[in-house]
């Protein structure tokens, strides 16, 4: 039968301990870029979006057409005259 010392309990836990410190940060780094990149994509789909507007906006100026007005900014303009 094998016969263990302290010594040797000792030795495994350190292991042990380095390999589940080692994945808990591997799975913290993971999580980090995961987070990271979703963050990237929704960051360039509303840039993408932003500039298809700004687009549009310029098309129309350009056109002559006026562009579309919201209610809520209609109504303000109505209600706050400004020279």
């Amino acid at each position: 039968m094998f016969r263990f010392t302290i010594r040797d309990v000792l030795w495994l836990m350190v292991v042990v301990a380095i390999a589940c410190a080692w994945s808990a940060s591997r799975w913290r780094t993971n999580e980090q870029w995961l987070s990271r990149l979703n963050r990237s994509e929704s960051e360039a789909l509303e840039f993408k979006n932003l500039y298809a507007n700004e687009r549009n906006y310029r098309e129309q100026l350009q056109n002559g057409t006026p562009p579309p007005v919201s209610e809520s900014e209609l109504r303000k303009q109505l209600s706050d005259p400004s020279p």
